[in-house]
C-alpha cells in the first residue's frame, strides 16, 4: 500500500526483498569482485558500476542498494551520479540467471528491481545518470529513473530491444518508460526498439546533454550543481522526495503494487 511518505516504505521493502532466500543463494560476484563503488566530490555522490555489463542481478541490486545507504547517510551530498566503468552502462536484467530460477524466485528479483527503480525515481537529492557506453533495456530504464542524463558521443546506444528478444515489457516497466519518455517517442524507443546514438537521444529529449567520453562524468557533475544552486540554502530532502512521489505517483503505484511477474522468454 501506499503510505503518507513512500520513500520509506520502498527502502524498507528493498532490505526484505534482499534477504529472500533467492538473494541468498546467488551472493556469489560480489565476493570475487567489488561491483559498485563510491566516491564523493564536493556535494556530489558519484556511484560506478564496475563490472563487465551491469546487469540487474541479486548481487548487483543489494550492492547498489547498500551504497544508496551509505550515500543517504551521508548529510554533506546534495546530487547524486552514477556511471560506468567499461563500455556498459548496464545491459538489464540478468535474463541467464533467470533460466535456473524458479517462478517465485523470479518473482522476489522482479520485486527488487521495481524496488530498486522507484527509490531512484524518489532519491531524495538531484539525480543524473551519467551513460558512458550502452544502456539496454531494464538499463535504460534505470536510467530513466534519474532526473537527468548524460551520455558519452560515439560509442553506445540507448535501446529497449524487447522486440528484437520477441519479448514483452512488463507493465510496470512500461507505465515507468511512458512517464519518463519523451510522448513521441514511445512507439519508435518502446513498440520498435529504435536504437538511439547520444546525438539522437539528445535531439528527441531522452538526455539531456551529450559530450565526449572523457567528459561524461563531469558534464554530469556540472549538470547537477547547476541544478543544486537553484536554491540558495540547502533544500530538504524529505519535502524533495515527497514533491518526486507526488510527481509520480501512478507510476510508483503500478511498480509498488503490481511488479513484474515474470518475462514470456526467459
Amino acid at each position: 500500500r501506499l503510505t503518507q511518505h513512500l520513500y520509506h516504505v520502498i527502502k524498507m521493502l528493498s532490505r526484505c526483498i534482499t534477504s529472500a532466500s533467492v538473494f541468498k543463494k546467488y551472493k556469489v560476484m560480489s565476493s570475487v569482485r567489488q561491483l559498485v563503488t563510491w566516491r564523493k566530490e564536493g556535494s556530489t555522490a558519484i556511484i560506478t558500476f564496475k563490472h563487465d555489463d551491469n546487469r540487474l542481478s541479486p548481487d548487483f541490486l543489494s550492492a547498489f542498494h547498500t551504497t544508496l545507504d551509505a550515500v543517504e547517510n551521508d548529510d554533506a551530498i546534495r546530487a547524486l551520479l552514477t556511471t560506468n566503468e567499461g563500455k556498459i552502462y548496464s545491459n538489464g536484467l540478468a535474463l541467464q540467471l533467470y533460466s535456473t530460477l524458479s517462478v517465485e524466485e523470479i518473482l522476489q528479483v522482479n520485486k527488487q528491481v521495481s524496488a530498486l527503480f522507484c527509490r531512484v525515481l524518489t532519491f531524495p537529492m538531484v539525480t543524473v545518470a551519467a551513460i558512458n557506453g550502452h544502456a539496454f533495456a531494464a538499463g535504460a530504464l534505470l536510467s530513466l529513473a534519474h532526473d537527468y542524463r548524460v551520455m558519452r558521443k560515439g560509442r553506445g546506444w540507448f535501446c529497449m530491444p524487447e522486440i528484437k528478444l520477441k519479448m514483452r515489457i512488463p507493465k510496470d516497466y512500461l507505465v515507468m518508460a511512458k512517464a519518463k519518455l519523451p510522448p513521441d517517442q514511445h512507439i519508435n524507443c518502446l513498440q520498435y526498439g529504435k536504437r538511439y546514438t547520444a546525438e539522437e537521444a539528445k535531439r528527441v529529449g531522452i538526455i539531456q546533454e551529450c559530450c565526449e567520453a572523457e567528459k561524461v562524468v563531469e558534464s554530469a557533475v556540472e549538470l547537477a550543481n547547476g541544478v543544486v544552486s537553484w536554491q540558495e540554502e540547502a533544500y530538504d530532502r524529505s519535502t524533495l522526495s515527497r514533491i518526486k512521489e507526488d510527481l509520480y505517483y501512478d507510476t510508483i503505484k503500478v511498480l509498488v503494487n503490481e511488479p513484474a511477474e515474470h518475462y514470456s522468454k526467459l
